[in-house]
């Protein structure tokens, strides 16, 4: 079983996908990691998110991805880099490198041969990121589509970086938002949209429990009818 959670920055995508894991069973992929993970190669060789220096990256790539009771553990190279991708210096590059077709050509193929394998497995995945129901998994049994407003995803974004030891202004942090929203949504390659059968849920006005049950509610649903 796969169920595809798609949605901006801030929408609650990350925080709703590790419970649904917890919850039902399931095993939660982090596809804003992987960017991340590539995010952070590029900072470390010191280059611009061009085309050019994609080859650059690639040359020594290695992104391994674990389980464990914190959460998913992401390795770069042999090194956890699990805390290290989450500076707002990362998360300013992963949205520019996301847009490359290269990266997002190899990324895709990750996520689906994780998916796959897990599936072999007999274990289902809840995957969350901007395309996921639309280009990586068109075919998923659940398709979720969150949203807020720019406010709202700014101040959770704020108390995320908080929380990390990050001093950041939490106005640049909606500015940034805007920005990237309007990248991700018309970028040329895989850009942010609603898929149409998916269910969209505007989280603004939701707690983060309510809207973990209320998805949790239809996840649940669609493992009984598959159950049938």
């Amino acid at each position: 079983m796969i169920v595809a959670i798609d949605g901006p920055a801030g929408s609650g995508k990350s925080s709703t996908a590790r419970a649904l894991a917890d919850r039902t069973g399931l095993i939660y992929l982090d596809t804003g990691a992987m960017y991340r993970a590539v995010a952070l190669r590029f900072l470390q060789l010191q280059v611009d998110a061009s085309e050019e220096n994609v080859p650059l990256v690639w040359e020594k790539f290695s992104l391994d991805l674990s389980h464990s009771a914190d959460g998913m553990k992401i390795s770069l190279n042999g090194v956890d880099v699990s805390k290290e991708i989450r500076t707002p210096e990362v998360t300013d590059m992963s949205s520019r490198v996301s847009v490359l077709p290269d990266v997002r050509a190899r990324m895709v193929q990750e996520q689906q041969r994780i998916a796959a394998s897990r599936e072999e497995e007999g274990k289902g995945v809840i995957v969350e990121g901007r395309d996921i129901g639309t280009v990586v998994f068109p075919s998923a049994d659940v398709k979720i589509f969150l949203d807020a407003s720019p406010g709202v995803r700014a101040r959770r974004r704020w108390v995320d970086f908080e929380s990390g030891g990050h001093e950041v202004d939490q106005k640049a942090i909606e500015n940034a938002l805007v920005e990237r929203d309007e990248r991700d949504r018309t970028r040329t390659i895989s850009p942010l949209k609603k898929a149409d059968d998916a269910i969209l849920i505007d989280t603004t006005h939701l707690s983060l429990n309510e809207q973990i049950e209320m998805i949790e509610s239809i996840v649940r649903e669609r493992m009984d009818r598959r159950a049938v």
